[in-house]
């Protein structure tokens, strides 16, 4: 449910995503039936994915006559882009953790090897709110 931090369990990837990725573009169409599930995905899952990712860059973006799309940075530029065209809000959290997935297994960069990240802080905080 939107505004509501799940399991530590739950969490887990959802955590990882500043530590994966560089940048996130989430790319849809304003109206288009095909961009639904993605626009679900946003107004559902935002929240709580910027709470545990406080400094990371999701970047969403709206055309007309676009196909829904999620583009992926990771470390040393290298990006990869999935569809998320008439995909449920499910079906996009499951493309997004394997391109969180993805980033784990990535060569890292001297930048972001040597980061100290902000948002595990804050994510440690809320594990012992919680």
């Amino acid at each position: 449910a939107p505004g509501v931090l799940h399991t530590p369990s739950a969490m887990s990837w959802r955590g990882l995503i500043s530590r994966n990725l560089r940048e996130l573009r989430i790319l849809l169409c304003e109206t288009g039936a095909g961009s639904q599930g993605g626009r679900d995905f946003v107004m559902q899952q935002y929240m709580d994915l910027k709470v545990l990712n406080p400094t990371f860059d999701f970047l969403i973006r709206e055309g007309t006559d676009i196909e829904a799309k999620m583009i992926a940075r990771f470390d040393w530029g290298v990006e990869e882009e999935v569809s998320i065209e008439n995909h449920s809000v499910g079906e996009v959290m499951k493309k997004l953790e394997a391109l969180v997935a993805k980033g784990q297994s990535m060569p890292r960069s001297e930048e972001s090897r040597d980061c100290v990240h902000l948002d595990d802080i804050v994510a440690a905080k809320i594990k012992t709110v919680c």
